[in-house]
């Protein structure tokens, strides 16, 4: 079996201007864990649900990504970077912009190798620079 076997084929985007309102209510609605988002044709990042965790609106914006507390012993203060994300408010801001991807051709194994060794949830399935 190759990617192109499983993949879902009716894919929801999203464009980076898309309120973090509206991508809350896609996955809701659709009952997915993430949304690539596309702009000019081209996969530019990708928003999953962990990018909505930690949000000032819920009251949830604290220790984003499980960032260990001693690395701000260490001087690695991401304070900045916390309030953005916390209280962005369009999909480029909280979106995921190094995505891993495979080819319609590439093998389970491939693909199961990619998720694990990259240690995501989500892969998505590429020709040329088509969804």
């Amino acid at each position: 079996m190759r990617a192109k076997d499983i993949m879902t084929s009716k894919v929801i985007t999203v464009t980076p201007d898309t309120l973090v309102a509206e991508v809350a209510r896609l996955l809701l609605k659709h009952r997915i864990s993430a949304v690539p988002v596309v702009e000019g044709g081209r996969l530019v990042g990708i928003v999953g649900e962990g990018d909505l965790l930690h949000r000032h609106e819920i009251g949830t914006e604290c220790a984003l990504r499980g960032e260990p507390w001693w690395l701000r012993l260490l001087g690695a203060d991401r304070a900045p970077e916390e309030y953005v994300m916390s209280h962005a408010r369009h999909a480029r801001d909280i979106m995921t912009r190094e995505v891993v991807t495979v080819g319609p051709e590439a093998p389970l194994a491939e693909v199961a190798d990619v998720l694990e060794k990259r240690r995501v949830k989500r892969v998505p399935v590429l020709e040329g620079a088509k969804m």
